[in-house]
């Protein structure tokens, strides 16, 4: 998109370093911080854990043709559920699937319907715990106050898939990390027994990621438009 974006607005150095490898330079670089960040808030009684996988796009076609039960996609799903109903939480337990294909999800899994929140935009307002394995929508609910765990189970074809290494991992990754079902019961049940409340060294990690939390993320969006003569 190098030759139609003006400017890309970002949330910290760490970030501004992915674009760099890019071929993005400075000057094409707003450090302000995400206008959406200003009105994200968590809801006053968020009670919800929910598990949001991110999307496998090599495994679109098999969900299009009616296949979704034959995906890791799906599978991701059902493990967990499978062990929160073991750890008689099933209750606590929220799953929402990426939004192009929330419909074949529910339509797979009648029987769970009552947990299925298909808005990921409610999900973020209702959870005290998130997550994800590689979705940067556990940094929105971060910045909310949540409580966020990184589920890499399936790590290794994760990464195979994608032909890619992400930026996030077990030494940078701002939140507890489950490498199985068992692991991921464990942290959540620790959490919910703290409080949700976030260890400091992950809340560092955080705020390497997103640098601005003031709510003042637009005011220095309009400034930076103004001084490059946009508005």
């Amino acid at each position: 998109m190098l030759n139609n974006v003006v400017k890309n607005v970002i949330s910290s150095d760490l970030e501004a370093n992915e674009f760099y490898k890019m071929g993005y330079n400075e000057d094409d670089l707003m450090k302000t911080g995400l206008s959406k960040f200003d009105g994200a808030y968590l809801n006053d009684d968020a009670n919800k854990i929910t598990f949001m996988p991110t999307w496998r796009y090599w495994e679109e076609a098999e969900i299009l043709n009616g296949n979704l039960k034959n995906t890791t996609y799906f599978e991701s799903f059902i493990s967990v559920i499978q062990a929160f109903e073991k750890a008689n939480l099933l209750h606590k337990l929220q799953i929402t699937a990426h939004n192009k294909f929330s419909e074949f999800i529910t339509e797979s899994l009648p029987q769970y319907e009552s947990i299925i929140c298909d808005d990921p935009t409610e999900a973020l307002k209702n959870s005290r715990i998130f997550i994800t394995d590689y979705s940067s929508i556990i940094y929105d609910s971060i910045y909310r106050g949540a409580y966020p765990i990184f589920y890499w189970k399936d790590k290794d074809y994760l990464i195979k898939n994608y032909q890619a290494t992400p930026p996030v991992n077990d030494q940078n990754a701002p939140g507890k990390i489950a490498y199985s079902e068992s692991q991921l019961i464990d942290i959540v049940k620790e959490a919910i027994a703290k409080n949700y409340t976030i260890e400091k060294d992950n809340l560092e990690k955080y705020r390497k990621i997103n640098e601005f939390f003031d709510g003042k993320n637009s005011q220095r969006i309009i400034q930076v438009l103004k001084k490059e003569n946009v508005l």
